[in-house]
């Protein structure tokens, strides 16, 4: 007789029965198992999948020879699919050489410890595409967080910018400290851009979508008023185009990896933005009250939470991290506010912005990947109609089926056939409240 702990006496032969374990599954198993559920990453996984074959579907309808295959496919197949499948595979073969890196130029670095410079080159570049669209989507990541649509990354990315190149133009001060103001200022100008639909939302109960989208275009227009006239001293000297002044040599970010190299150090300051950001979501009371916003409108303001202090306080924190993406853009790689387009300087980055956050499901190593996947796919565009004479709006068909099979993972599932996971459609208090 065997006296447990809990003073409970067992026999000792109950008390030598072995307990069955369960079997572990094979490490093979567990991926396939993996793979079959519909979870975030798989699904933006076998989203890439269906963009790249709707990209191959394209090039073959789109693209001389491959025209020329399709039309003598029953005469004679073998040669035609050799022309059609060469041209799909040489086409994502210069996307990814072109983006990230080319094999045949790594082994000949790692053989001959020399052209390193180049072997980098196309990676320094998606680097360089990716830093700006980094803090950027984190912005508006928060935003979607809390429930809000933020869509006027433009206006938000153009005031950064303008504050900063107000700051490194006209106003003198030591190298360190002159990028560091201007670095703030930016913050300070998407914290103003992102206040003004806010207020108007928590004040007024305007839609933020509207006012967003016509904030782009207002911004956009003073931002060319600006540079038009004196008024702020930021219109280029002797100059007919709208441009603003060169920033001087004190307000330039160092690259990081020479001067061959453009990658610089506004990539470190996007990841420690995407660490912040993460620490204010998942970590900070403001965070907690931003989550619970998005998640429940109703229990939230049941516990409290003033909704329109969050509306206001969500608008300044996420127009801040835009427009501090506005401001990496100027002093890392432009030097100068210029290529204004109708919603204001680099108003791109303010749109793909979101393309990035749904991607990352408005998660900080989310964004940070997907901003990387996006920089690749609009640098490889480059090289890909250098070298291969390809449409670079190829690219822009895979962003927005990858953005479309990322966003509605139902679709996804049911093609592939994937068990119920953890990725979720997404839902967007601004449409409907």
């Amino acid at each position: 007789m065997t006296i447990a702990e809990d003073g409970v006496a067992i026999s000792d032969e109950s008390a030598q029965v072995p307990i069955p374990r369960t079997p572990k599954r094979s490490r093979l198993r567990r991926t396939g198992q993996y793979l079959a559920s519909s979870n975030q990453v798989v699904v933006a996984f076998y989203g890439l999948i269906i963009a790249l074959v709707v990209g191959g579907v394209l090039l073959t309808f789109s693209t001389p020879p491959t025209l020329h295959a399709v039309t003598s496919l029953f005469d004679h197949p073998g040669a035609s699919f050799a022309t059609i499948f060469s041209t799909i595979g040489d086409t994502y073969r210069e996307l990814f050489t072109g983006s990230i890196i080319d094999p045949a130029q790594l082994a000949h670095s790692i053989s001959t410890n020399q052209q390193w410079s180049l072997t980098i080159t196309p990676l320094s570049e998606t680097l360089v595409n990716a830093t700006p669209l980094i803090v950027a989507g984190l912005g508006i990541g928060i935003a979607f967080e809390t429930g809000v649509f933020n869509i006027g990354g433009a206006s938000q990315v153009t005031m950064g910018a303008v504050a900063a190149a107000y700051v490194g133009a006209d106003v003198s001060m030591p190298a360190p400290w002159h990028v560091i103001a201007c670095l703030l200022a930016g913050l300070a100008g998407g914290a103003l851009a992102g206040a003004v639909p806010g207020v108007l939302k928590a004040l007024t109960g305007a839609h933020e979508v509207i006012v967003t989208i016509m904030f782009n275009y207002v911004v956009g227009s003073l931002l060319i008023w600006v540079l038009e006239t004196p008024w702020l001293g930021l219109q280029a000297p002797n100059q007919g185009d709208t441009i603003s002044k060169a920033m001087p040599s004190s307000v330039s970010l160092p690259h990081l990896f020479g001067p061959n190299l453009r990658v610089d150090l506004g990539l470190p300051i996007a990841l420690a933005a995407a660490v912040i950001a993460w620490w204010l979501l998942d970590r900070s009371t403001m965070g907690f009250r931003f989550r619970m916003t998005g998640a429940s409108p109703s229990a939230a303001r049941t516990a409290g939470v003033d909704a329109k202090r969050t509306t206001i306080l969500v608008f300044l924190v996420s127009g801040a991290f835009v427009g501090l993406a506005g401001a990496i853009q100027l002093v890392g790689f432009d030097n100068a506010i210029g290529n204004i387009g109708p919603q204001g300087y680099q108003g791109a980055i303010g749109f793909t912005a979101i393309t990035v956050a749904l991607l990352g499901r408005n998660r900080p190593i989310g964004i940070v990947f997907g901003s990387v996947l996006i920089g690749a796919l609009v640098w490889g565009a480059f090289q890909v109609e250098a070298q291969a004479g390809i449409s670079p709006d190829l690219t822009n068909v895979i962003q927005g089926v990858m953005l479309l099979c990322v966003a509605t993972p139902a679709l996804v599932a049911h093609i592939f056939r994937l068990r119920p996971g953890t990725a979720a459609s997404f839902k967007f208090g601004g449409w409907g409240t």
